[in-house]
């Protein structure tokens, strides 16, 4: 126990996560999947519209979305995650239902 409380009283090493963590996060939005920025609720509302936005529900899109969002969370950004979160479920249900 007092392992966990002084591993978690130490803040020396939470300012480091914003200097590292966020260049990161930026890279992976810009240049490996640039759809994936937003939450993704209008792209899931618009395919349940009947509307094919191209690249929106795709594996990709998730694996980006996802590690775009743990690394924004972690690097102290206020960003929220229940839109990413209605992502996650939309496009794991339609990979599933696609290769059914």
């Amino acid at each position: 126990m007092e392992i966990l409380q002084k591993i978690f009283s130490n803040n020396k090493s939470s300012n480091i996560g914003p200097f590292f963590l966020f260049p990161y996060t930026l890279y992976v939005l810009q240049f490996i999947h640039p759809p994936a920025a937003g939450g993704g609720t209008p792209e899931v509302m618009a395919f349940l519209n009947g509307i094919i936005v191209h690249g929106s529900l795709s594996l990709k899109n998730l694996v980006v979305k996802f590690t775009a969002n743990v690394f924004a969370v972690s690097s102290g950004l206020p960003a929220a995650i229940q839109a990413p979160i209605i992502t996650y479920g939309s496009v794991s249900l339609h990979s599933t239902v696609c290769t059914i």
